[in-house]
């Protein structure tokens, strides 16, 4: 979350609003929307950032067994939430 966070200089609250949705891999960056007019801005993700959601990615795969149509959070709560 942290590497994610400092490297796209997200606010905690884009940051756990985070859908894979959002995450483009290939182009090294995210989308987010931000309150205010619901404004889209583009932020790029550096190589450790990148190597984090890799290495997370799997981690995630494991522990979303109950994987619900709609939007797919990137972070997930200690309940996999």
């Amino acid at each position: 979350m942290l590497e994610v966070l400092y490297a796209a200089a997200l606010r905690a609250s884009e940051l756990c609003k985070l859908n894979w949705e959002d995450v483009d891999l290939a182009r090294r960056e995210v989308r987010v929307l931000h309150g205010k007019g619901n404004k889209e801005r583009i932020c790029p993700l550096g190589q450790y950032a990148l190597d984090s959601l890799f290495e997370y990615q799997g981690h995630y795969e494991q522990h979303w067994t109950n994987k619900p149509e709609g939007s797919r959070p990137v972070f997930l709560s200690m309940w996999n939430r």
